[in-house]
């Protein structure tokens, strides 16, 4: 099974890409995602291999789909996995009947929306999650402008359950007011306006989030939410924007490179505050993400050993830290050479180098 996928994700060379649905131990292979997709039932894998890859059609199945990775770095051999969405509003939409499944190792270069259909309504998707994947799209005309994730219908069906994971946000993200999503060892690099919009009782542990702009913020219309061993760098402005019911949040033990008055109607516990850029993180670049950057904390820092588990502050904390490379947890092709004619016994030499992931 795993070399009949591996053999889907890795003909970038003169063969066409398949896309790789496994349902139990069978394997079977389709030219488009929302053909495998039709196909799939809940609890399938569906391997995505290098290259664009459009998703049409709504979502309406619990089906976990993998990619190579976004890391251009990291995915040489394979290419990086990137998807566009051109149905309604050029907008991936995960929808009613896709409850339990997940997405990890992809970028997505359109906005991707949990939880709304446009043809039966609010819908509400539970126990979904996105790991390793980087979210670049934005979207322009519906409901709010640059957002690059909607977790819920323009605030209307409210999922519940969501977890996030190693992901890279380039742009923002509506919550439409929902509640318990966890954010764990994210890159939160949107420079565009507030980050966080209309999320609440939710947990925020291990992130970074990386601001500029002078006259912006982080939490919008956001509450009750509980921030632990997170890095917040160059918050020029608010960091919680004033009044609009941004109350009720807990910070506890997290670092920042921002003055205290910036977390409006918070409670702060054991903060680190006013630490300048250059103390805190080994090799910043840039005030958004960039993949070469090093994103691990100084030892010199106190975010070093600085998290309440005693791990660092940060991506790079917890017992299993962020994973640099953005692959996913399935065997990774890291090389391959594949002749271009067959030898005088008819074979076509090919080598291909796979490397199994720890995690």
């Amino acid at each position: 099974m795993v070399c009949a996928v591996l053999a889907a994700c890795s003909n970038s060379g003169t063969a066409q890409n398949l896309v790789a649905l496994q349902h139990g131990s069978t394997a079977s292979f389709y030219t488009t995602i929302d053909a495998a997709v039709a196909a799939a039932a809940t609890g399938d894998f569906i391997y995505i291999p290098g290259g664009v890859w459009n998703i049409n059609n709504q979502i309406h199945v619990g089906v976990n789909f993998v990619g190579v990775g976004y890391n251009p770095d990291s995915s040489s051999a394979t290419g990086t996995t990137r998807i566009t969405g051109n149905g309604w509003s050029g907008i991936i939409r995960i929808s009613s009947g896709s409850d339990n499944g997940s997405f990890t190792g992809v970028q997505f270069l359109h906005s991707v929306l949990l939880g709304g259909d446009e043809s039966t309504g609010n819908t509400i998707v539970n126990n979904y999650s996105f790991s390793r994947c980087r979210f670049s799209g934005s979207n322009s005309g519906w409901c709010d402008n640059s957002v690059g994730l909607f977790l819920s219908w323009c605030g209307g069906a409210l999922s519940t359950n969501l977890f996030m994971s190693e992901n890279v946000l380039d742009t923002r993200i509506a919550g439409g007011d929902i509640s318990n999503v966890t954010f764990v060892k994210n890159i939160f690099s949107d420079n565009g306006g507030w980050t966080i919009d209309h999320v609440q009782s939710s947990q925020f542990w291990n992130n970074i989030f990386m601001q500029t702009n002078g006259s912006e913020y982080v939490f919008h219309h956001s509450y009750n939410n509980t921030l632990a061993n997170n890095i917040f760098l160059d918050v020029n402005d608010y960091i919680v924007y004033p009044g609009e019911s941004n109350t009720g949040n807990i910070f506890n033990n997290n670092i920042f490179s921002a003055p205290q008055y910036s977390i409006y109607g918070s409670t702060d516990f054991n903060s680190s505050w006013a630490q300048a850029q250059n103390t805190i993180l080994t090799n910043i670049t840039a005030n958004s993400f960039v993949a070469t950057d090093d994103y691990h904390v100084l030892s010199t820092s106190p975010a070093h050993l600085g998290g309440n588990d005693g791990t660092d502050m940060g991506v790079f904390g917890t017992t299993v830290p962020f994973k640099i490379s953005g692959v996913p947890f399935n065997p990774h092709i890291q090389s391959q050479s594949i002749g271009t004619s067959t030898d005088s016994q008819g074979h076509l030499p090919v080598n291909i180098h796979v490397a199994a992931q720890g995690n």
